[in-house]
C-alpha cells in the first residue's frame, strides 16, 4: 500500500508552508498539492494500486462564504470513496460556524485552529491532534423551535410561518429569536443560506428535538 498526504489549499502560499511543515516532521516524499477537492477527486481516479490518503485542508482568513462550507460538507461521501483515512481541517480563520464544526467531528473530522500561531505550535497541535479526538456540540430545540426551522429551510418568511402556525405575532419572533441563538446565526436570513449545513446536521442528529 502507499501512503500519500494530500494538501488541499486555495492559497498557494499556505500550501507551500504546511508542505514544508510536515517535510520536515515526517519526511514523507509523497505528498501531493491540489487547489480544489474535484481536482484531489480527479487525481484520486487516475492513480492505480492501493492508496492510503491522509488529506489536510486549509481554510484560510477570509474563508467565510456559506458556499465554501456547503462544498466541505458535501464532500464527505467522495473522501470515503477514494480510501480517505483521515482528515485534518486547518482553520485559519478566527470563527467558523458551530454548525460546521460539529459536523466535522460527527464525520470524524479533526479541525486544529491556526489563527496567528507560529509554525512551530502549528506542528505541535498536528501532532497532539494525533493522539486526541473532538466533540461536537448537540442542539436541542423546542417543538415549536424545530417546526420554525423547518419552515424557515423552506424559505417562508416570519410573517408566513406566524399565519401557520397561529399563534401571537411576537411569540413568533420568540421562538426565531431563541432558534437563532441556538443555532449561532444572527439573522434569520442566515438560516436559510446555511440550509445544507443545517440539512446535514438534522440528518446526522446534531440538530434535534427535546
Amino acid at each position: 500500500m502507499i501512503n500519500f498526504t494530500v494538501i488541499i489549499s486555495r492559497c498557494n502560499f499556505s500550501a507551500e508552508g504546511l508542505l514544508h511543515l510536515i517535510t520536515g516532521k515526517y519526511g514523507n516524499d509523497n505528498i501531493v498539492s491540489f487547489r480544489e477537492l474535484n481536482e484531489f477527486d480527479g487525481w484520486c481516479k487516475r492513480i492505480r494500486g492501493d492508496v492510503s490518503l491522509k488529506l489536510y485542508i486549509m481554510i484560510s482568513a477570509n474563508f467565510n462564504d456559506v458556499q465554501g462550507f456547503d462544498c466541505l460538507i458535501s464532500s464527505s461521501d467522495m473522501l470515503k470513496k477514494n480510501n480517505v483515512f483521515e482528515v485534518i481541517i486547518l482553520n485559519e480563520a478566527r470563527l467558523l460556524p458551530d454548525l460546521f464544526v460539529s459536523i466535522c467531528y460527527c464525520y470524524g473530522w479533526k479541525i486544529i485552529n491556526i489563527y496567528k500561531l507560529p509554525c512551530v505550535e502549528i506542528i505541535n497541535k498536528i501532532i497532539e491532534l494525533e493522539r486526541m479526538g473532538g466533540g461536537r456540540n448537540d442542539i436541542i430545540l423546542t417543538h415549536r423551535e424545530y417546526l420554525v426551522l423547518g419552515y424557515l429551510l423552506k424559505g417562508l418568511t416570519l410573517r408566513e410561518i406566524n399565519r401557520i402556525i397561529d399563534v401571537n405575532m411576537k411569540t413568533t419572533y420568540t421562538f426565531c429569536t431563541n432558534l437563532k441563538k441556538k443555532l449561532g446565526v444572527m439573522s434569520t436570513c442566515k438560516v436559510y443560506d446555511y440550509r445544507n449545513i443545517i440539512n446535514k446536521a438534522i440528518t446526522n442528529g446534531i440538530i434535534r428535538l427535546k
